[in-house]
């Protein structure tokens, strides 16, 4: 309720905060980058939405979505039926069996959340790191040596396919500018890099049931290809990526010394 209460009462934080005196406005908006969104901007304007089609970052992140969606949605179709082979027919306990996946992709996303949050570490190296763990999964799976070696690969893989998406997120935000562009972008991977729950789970057809070996393969495929295009993507982005990875430490560093830093990162990818 304080935080529904809190974005009702904010308006475009920090420009039109009623709660901020005018000198803290000033403070917090020169702690902005030039290409944030700005309270002055116009509610939309569709020369950013040209900008934004032109970005050719947009159509690698999108890129990354699709392919990403398309091999992992169909085996995490795949579970339930993982589930039942291993002779849990019956609901309730097949749903039990649903827990201890929930629960690690829960602890996955922690741990993984924490390691990306501290900037040691080039951000693009975590959702790649994800991608290895889920193709070595998804090896498994292809071999399909016994049911219970194939629910813990199931576990395992769709566990750290559930933590992939916190981390890639953030890497994206960092390549978008202004309202209406950002806007836009971030819209735009979000509904067409979401394909592959429509297209992932017509992999997996009864005619390669029982083990789905040849499904499977194409999902293994799918996620190495989805790696090879997030490799491409970092090098695009690695000015971005890396400065933002600077600044980061930097006002960590300065934060310990109760000092500020102002600074903020350019966008310098595509220049």
């Amino acid at each position: 309720m304080p935080q529904a209460h809190m974005g009702f009462q904010d308006g475009n934080v920090p420009e039109t905060a009623s709660w901020l005196t005018d000198r803290e406005k000033a403070f917090i908006q020169a702690r902005l980058p030039a290409n944030a969104p700005r309270a002055k901007e116009q509610n939309f304007k569709f020369s950013e939405i040209v900008d934004s089609l032109k970005d050719v970052r947009l159509w690698l992140f999108t890129l990354i979505w699709a392919i990403y969606t398309i091999g992992t949605n169909g085996v995490r179709f795949y579970q339930s039926t993982v589930i039942a082979n291993l002779g849990f027919t019956n609901i309730a306990t097949a749903q039990i069996l649903n827990i201890p996946i929930t629960a690690t992709s829960l602890i996955v996303i922690g741990v993984s959340g924490v390691f990306a949050d501290s900037g040691r570490y080039p951000r693009p190296l975590y959702p790649l790191g994800c991608l290895l763990v889920i193709i070595a999964c998804y090896a498994v799976l292809v071999a399909y040596p016994n049911n219970a070696g194939v629910y813990t690969a199931t576990l395992i893989g769709n566990a750290f396919a559930a933590s992939w998406y916190p981390l890639m997120w953030p890497w994206r935000v960092q390549t978008t500018s202004r309202a209406t562009g950002s806007a836009f972008s971030i819209g735009f991977v979000n509904s067409y890099g979401q394909i592959g729950g429509a297209i992932g789970p017509q992999i997996f057809r009864s005619k390669y049931a029982p083990h789905y070996t040849v499904p499977f393969a194409v999902a293994m495929s799918l996620v190495a290809g989805c790696f090879v295009v997030t490799t491409v993507t970092w090098w695009v982005t690695r000015h971005t990526e890396r400065d933002t990875r600077r600044l980061k430490l930097a006002r960590k560093a300065a934060e310990a010394r109760n000092e500020t830093v102002l600074e903020d990162v350019v966008d310098r990818d595509l220049h």
